[in-house]
């Protein structure tokens, strides 16, 4: 059998002697292998084997971290984590995994940065400033040390907070009549007006607030009608009296107008007046007999 196989390992030996001087390796172990197939104690062969599948594992593995760095470059983030793995399952422990990785990182990182940025920039010209907050808050998750986007991000979350408290003292106007709150919507109205440049519509509510401050502190002619006989009087503000009709001032608002009359029920009367009214009428009469 052995002098059968002579002619084909004659032929496989002259192969791999040109695959040898043709510097292909490839070509050169896959003949080795089918000779060892024939030939399995060939020593010098199996030896050469060795060295070529480490010089071929070698090859590889650079090319892999060549195309990774490459991908890098080009900012190709899939295409390098595909070359990084590559490169790890050939050699997992090698160091320049770690420094691919450590550029991967990197370029991941400054993506995440450009996108937040652009997002957030996106976001304060349409004057969406929670948004921007938002974005900028991610930004700098990824550039903690960044002065300006810190700055930026402070801007941001002065022009929310602002807005909010401003909403807030919105939603009930009437208590704006109260001194103290007063005093504290004022404030937020000075300092709305100081980032009207970047929020047009920071500048509107803060407009719209200073309106409400003067008009909920604005008396409004109250005209009190009652019989003449029924005693008014508006509870926590004072007396109108008996009268068939007297005019008052108070602020808008929510009060509780009274009619008191000898041998009637008292009557009870809740009444807001309103924002932005000259004038108001309410009729108080204790007409229900005890």
């Amino acid at each position: 059998k052995k002098i059968e196989n002579i002619p084909q390992i004659v032929e496989l030996n002259e192969a791999i002697r040109v695959a040898k001087n043709e510097n292909n390796p490839n070509k050169e172990l896959s003949l080795i292998e089918e000779l060892l197939k024939i030939e399995p104690d060939r020593e010098e062969m199996k030896q050469r084997a060795q060295v070529l599948r480490t010089q071929l594992a070698e090859s590889r593995f650079n090319q892999a971290i060549s195309q990774a760095y490459q991908a890098i470059e080009q900012q190709l983030v899939e295409k390098a984590r595909q070359a990084l793995s590559q490169a790890e399952k050939i050699y997992p422990s090698r160091p320049e995994n770690k420094e691919v990785k450590s550029a991967l990182a990197q370029l991941e990182s400054q993506l995440r940065f450009n996108q937040h940025i652009v997002a957030a920039e996106k976001a304060q010209q349409a004057d969406n400033w929670e948004t921007a907050k938002q974005e900028l808050s991610a930004a700098l998750k990824e550039r903690p040390a960044n002065k300006d986007l810190i700055d930026r991000l402070n801007q941001a979350k002065r022009i929310v907070e602002i807005d909010q408290n401003i909403q807030g003292l919105l939603q009930n106007p009437y208590r704006l009549s109260n001194p103290a709150v007063k005093a504290t919507a004022d404030i937020n109205v000075i300092q709305a007006e100081s980032f009207g440049a970047q929020s047009p519509s920071l500048a509107k509510s803060a407009q719209h607030l200073k309106s409400t401050i003067n008009a909920v502190n604005t008396p409004v002619n109250v005209n009190v009608i009652s019989d003449g006989k029924t005693f008014v009087s508006v509870r926590g503000v004072g007396k109108v009296g008996e009268t068939t009709g007297k005019t008052i001032q108070l602020k808008p608002g929510t009060y509780s107008f009274e009619g008191k009359r000898e041998g009637y029920r008292s009557k009870l009367i809740e009444v807001q007046i309103p924002l932005n009214r000259s004038d108001y009428q309410v009729t108080v009469i204790a007409d229900e007999r005890i």
